[in-house]
């Protein structure tokens, strides 16, 4: 099961460290030893198609084609149910359902184009869902789930307004991480409430449930509100959690990216990983080199060099060009680029053909 809670950052989590009490059920689950973290991940792009295909598709947007094998598909060959319950109308965003798979892949789908009673970015469409769902029958079953609570656009109930001033028509900091803030604990309940009901319906016992976003999103840094703006951290930032009803080794839980989520469903299910997947499971130790990032004009490469996380970000229409240390700069405030040497800055800039971009001379 992979849900997806559209635009959450991972640094307004309790659990990774943030002193506002948005996530009382998240933070719950990790007290209690249920549910492992990533300690640093990002997504693969600022925006929800190229992030949800990443999560889906184990390929970074540069890569990605109409038929790359995904995630479902691999597990309706192995007699999956597939069921897909999405609060966004993602039948005609970009055609996204159509990249879930077509009509006949779908043991049951929803998204706002079908939804009998709520409006686009309502979440209480998952429910409306979850009322067709059949009690577990022995069958193996696949559940992917796309919340809208955090997002700027979401349906947001005022029982869940918890930290004010959080006035939409103001675009201000206070007012937007407010209105954020208060995204969060309204889908941190929902998620509790996605939990109740597929544990009544016998679906959570020997299951692993991934909890992740398609990016993260801009609260005022560098001017910045929402996403689809650029690659810095408050855009890719996200968290990726798992809960596993066995206690299980996870041996790569200091980084990972959402490319990262489907070959560890996949390797913790006991299945070969596909050779056309980017993405590396996290069950394994991995000497990973290289992770790539893209939005619009914008790349991003970050490498992992000893014990520090280079990031190499280039604007292919300026030209513009930074390098930042994130172990000891996450929020990316010192370019440092000048002062590092030349034929390592180059090699991070080579890296940019993996988007098809030419090497900078």
């Amino acid at each position: 099961m992979v849900i997806v809670i559209d635009a959450l950052r991972s640094d307004h989590l309790g659990l990774y460290g943030y002193k506002r009490k948005t996530s009382p059920f998240l933070d719950s689950l990790y007290a209690s030893g249920n549910l492992k973290k990533i300690d640093l991940s990002f997504s693969v792009a600022g925006a929800s198609f190229a992030g949800i295909n990443g999560i889906l598709r184990s390929r970074i947007w540069a890569n990605m084609g109409y038929d790359n094998f995904s995630l479902q598909q691999l597990l309706k060959d192995q007699g999956y149910a597939i069921n897909f319950l999405v609060s966004g109308d993602h039948t005609h965003f970009y055609g996204l359902k159509s990249f879930y798979g077509h009509n006949a892949d779908f043991n049951y789908y929803i998204d706002a184009s079908t939804s009998q009673k709520y409006v686009v970015a309502d979440d209480r469409i998952i429910f409306e869902g979850l009322e067709k769902i059949r009690n577990y029958r022995q069958n193996p079953s696949y559940f992917h789930f796309h919340l809208n609570s955090a997002h700027d656009a979401g349906i947001r109930l005022d029982k869940y307004k918890k930290f004010k001033p959080a006035n939409a028509s103001h675009l201000n900091i206070e007012n937007y991480t407010n209105r954020y803030d208060n995204g969060i604990v309204q889908a941190d309940d929902y998620v509790k409430e996605i939990f109740k009901n597929l544990s009544s319906k016998g679906y959570l016992q020997n299951s692993i449930v991934v909890i992740t976003a398609d990016h993260g999103e801009a609260l005022g840094e560098r001017g910045e509100f929402g996403h689809v703006k650029n690659v810095y951290t408050d855009q890719l930032l996200i968290p990726i959690l798992i809960y596993d009803s066995d206690s299980y080794p996870y041996k790569n839980t200091n980084f990972a990216t959402s490319l990262d989520i489907a070959p560890t469903i996949v390797d913790r299910l006991g299945l070969p990983i596909p050779e056309s997947w980017e993405g590396k499971s996290i069950l394994r130790k991995t000497n990973r080199a290289y992770t790539f990032h893209q939005m619009g004009e914008d790349y991003a490469v970050i490498n992992h060099k000893e014990n520090a996380k280079y990031k190499y970000v280039y604007n292919s229409k300026t030209h513009q060009q930074e390098l930042f240390e994130l172990n000891s700069d996450l929020y990316e405030t010192k370019n440092i680029i000048d002062s590092m040497d030349v034929q390592y800055v180059n090699s991070l800039r080579y890296q940019l053909t993996q988007f098809g971009l030419m090497p900078l001379k």
